[in-house]
């Protein structure tokens, strides 16, 4: 087994834009266990992982700039 530890941002807020753009799309990271049981984990977070897990990892989307 191994320890899992996550500290990121722009989770639960959006990214934001800048000159009246638009915000980004938030991240988020999971775990899907090798029997393929889907474990979100938060923003400051962390787990124990085993062989034939896998981790997610989407990082958060920039935000937009300009309205056009």
């Amino acid at each position: 087994p191994m320890s899992l530890s996550v500290l990121s941002q722009h989770r639960v807020e959006r990214p934001y834009g800048l000159e009246g753009g638009e915000p980004g799309q938030p991240g988020r990271q999971m775990v899907i266990r090798a029997n393929g049981k889907v474990f979100e984990l938060g923003p400051i977070d962390g787990c124990e992982v085993a062989p034939g897990d896998r981790l997610i990892l989407e990082t958060p989307g920039g935000g937009g700039f300009g309205k056009e």
